[in-house]
């Protein structure tokens, strides 16, 4: 008989990253649009992680009065805590087959037409997809790659 675990989380205070705060990984958010777009929030749980409770754990967090209280999200320029209550968690796996950085060495290739030389992505005319905004190269190729899925 197994013994249903129950996650206590607990947010933990803000922490600097050296690698995310670095000047060159500044200029490549920058660069990709990604600076002021995303936060990173810690919090501990009291039970020990099992890889086969990986959905429970997922399910437990989201669901948790405490994390809802605690996270962010995005209200246009500012972060905000909104307190929402989740009714239910969709869980996938995600298929990950990569396992090499050169798999990226096709964004810089010239013949792309994704990424300059100098590292910035290839703006493009906005293009309204559905509900897509495909504002440069790169979102096309993802557009592209996952409308067919």
């Amino acid at each position: 008989m197994e013994i249903e675990s129950k996650f206590t989380f607990v947010p933990l205070n803000e922490k600097a990253y050296v690698g995310i705060n670095d000047k060159n990984a500044q200029e490549y958010l920058c660069k990709w649009g990604l600076k002021g777009n995303f936060v990173i929030q810690n919090f501990s749980f009291n039970e020990q992680f099992q890889q086969y409770h990986k959905y429970h754990l997922a399910d437990a967090f989201f669901k948790d009065n405490t994390v809802a209280k605690a996270l962010l999200s995005k209200q246009g320029s500012a972060w905000v805590r909104q307190d929402i209550q989740v009714s239910s968690v969709q869980i996938k796996q995600v298929p990950c087959s990569i396992l090499s950085m050169s798999f990226f060495d096709k964004l810089k290739d010239p013949d792309n037409r994704i990424v300059y030389n100098s590292g910035t992505i290839c703006k493009r005319y906005d293009l309204q997809i559905e509900d897509f905004l495909v504002s440069d190269n790169l979102r096309g190729v993802r557009h592209f790659l996952f409308s067919f899925s």
